[in-house]
This record gives C-alpha cells, structure tokens and sequence, in this order.
C-alpha cells in the first residue's frame, strides 16, 4: 500500500512556501505598517 502522504515534489513546496510566505507577509504589514508602503 501506498503511504497516505506522498512526497511533495520541490514546486509544490516552494509554491506552499511561496502562499504562505505572501499570506504572512500580508498580515504582518496589516498590524505593523497600517500605512501604504511598497
């Protein structure tokens, strides 16, 4: 039998990586810098 999670190809990490990274990112900038900054 196969295991119930298979290994995640290095794209799928780095595009999770990538989600995750922009969504935290996005919240940090909401409670840190409540000014526009680019």
């Amino acid at each position: 039998m196969k295991p119930s999670s298979t290994p995640k190809t290095r794209q799928q990490i780095a595009t999770e990586i990538g989600i995750s990274y922009s969504t935290f990112w996005r919240w940090l900038k909401k409670i840190i810098l409540p000014y526009p900054k680019d």
